[in-house]
């Protein structure tokens, strides 16, 4: 039996594969909705999520998945436009239309990740370590640079011995070898590589 044959037949439960049935697909995966929030507090239910990244536009509109970190961080946006509208920075009916989207995504955030997981985020919270949203380009992979091969010998590279190396390389050795013809001494490696050269 082939090893194919033996995984349907572990897959279908024990059945034995016949040639003509098709294997057992995978059910299909249910649907995972996401709630998706713009830094102006828009709030988008999106049915099925799967495939989307934390930062996706959502029609015409930057928005990043919600999770307790992006609320915190979300709140102290708040806690800055606040000290705006008292500042009078802010307009009364900017500062109002602000004020009604955070309090419904607070609510909808309570829901979502319970009142105590929120705290312990707004206890640990940096907002200066924060990412905010921002649409980031897919990593698009570099194409392979086959390495230039820039030595003679050998071949696999496991020695760089270029060109310059070989000159280098004969030049001591001719000079090894009027040394020993003058001195006249034997030198065991020199010979070796003399006799064998």
């Amino acid at each position: 039996m082939s090893l194919l044959k033996t995984m349907i037949k572990h897959t279908t439960g024990g059945q034995e594969a016949s040639a003509g049935c098709e294997t057992p697909s995978l059910p299909p995966q249910p649907p995972q909705p996401a709630i998706y929030v713009s830094t102006g507090l828009d709030i988008h239910d999106i049915e099925d999520a799967r495939d989307w990244p934390e930062d996706r536009e959502v029609n015409g509109t930057l928005c990043r998945r919600l999770s307790p970190e992006y609320f915190v961080w979300l709140r102290s946006r708040m806690v800055t436009a606040q000290a705006a509208h008292k500042a009078g920075k802010l307009p009364d009916d900017a500062w109002n239309t602000l004020r009604q989207r955070f309090n419904a995504l607070q609510e909808l955030s309570i829901r979502e990740f319970g009142k105590e997981s929120l705290q312990e985020v707004v206890q640990s919270f940096s907002p200066k370590n924060y990412r905010p949203p921002a649409l980031r380009p897919e990593s698009q992979e570099k194409p392979v640079e086959v390495p230039r091969k820039d030595w003679i010998y050998p071949g696999n590279q496991s020695w760089k011995i270029d060109k310059n190396f070989l000159f280098v390389g004969c030049s001591v050795l001719s000079a090894v070898l009027c040394v020993k013809q003058i001195l006249g001494t034997r030198c065991r490696g020199v010979n070796k590589m003399v006799d064998s050269g």
